[in-house]
């Protein structure tokens, strides 16, 4: 039986996997961090204005009006992100468990053999409704939000990490949650995850 656990969500908008990742922190009773909680962390870590670190955060990195010495660059988004994979590594490496949502997680982590990674996608109706549902918004905006937060979180995987942001290939399970719907999916994860502290 393993002692630590470590729970990563990676999502298509609109897919429900934060709710997933909610639902699965509170049935394994592990803390939840999704990106809200990890920019107070780097705020209080960096110094930087919440505001500040919410702005530059999940953005591309311009070539332009950035420079790169070694390992130091002078761009402000990529420090925030190097500062959120360095507070989820030490986190880990303390030794805690919980549930973290997006952050390049299931990437960050993979030498740590106390993580188990998934990937919730689903069908664009049901994204779209969800949205209707969540956002407030009518279809044709459902349909424009969810597109460019995919981009968004695609660019920002993809340039940090070696995997692809969705494949299926850097994830140890991917559920479309448009088949069981959010309830039933938890239950899936949670009897993948039982398997996997068992081993």
């Amino acid at each position: 039986m393993k002692k630590q656990l470590i729970i990563t969500i990676g999502r298509e908008s609109g897919s429900g996997g934060h709710e997933v990742a909610k639902q699965l922190s509170e049935a394994f009773r592990i803390p939840f961090y999704d990106k809200e909680k990890i920019q107070q962390l780097v705020a209080k870590e960096t110094g930087y204005e919440l505001e500040l670190v919410k702005k530059m955060d999940e953005k591309p990195v311009s070539r332009l009006f950035s420079r790169r010495f070694d390992d130091f660059s002078t761009s402000v988004p990529e420090h925030v992100a190097r500062k959120t994979f360095e507070i989820v590594q030490t986190m880990a490496k303390e030794g805690k468990s919980f549930v973290l949502v997006g952050r390049c997680g299931e990437y960050i982590l993979r030498d740590n053999p106390n993580m188990v990674s998934f990937f919730i996608n689903g069908k664009k109706e049901a994204k779209i409704k969800r949205l209707i549902e969540t956002e407030g918004c009518d279809a044709h905006e459902a349909a424009g939000l969810m597109k460019q937060r995919d981009a968004v979180r695609k660019t920002y995987h993809n340039y940090y990490c070696d995997t692809k942001w969705g494949d299926s290939r850097g994830y140890d399970l991917v559920i479309n949650s448009s088949v069981l719907g959010i309830e039933k999916s938890v239950k899936v994860l949670t009897n993948f995850v039982e398997e996997f502290m068992e081993g």
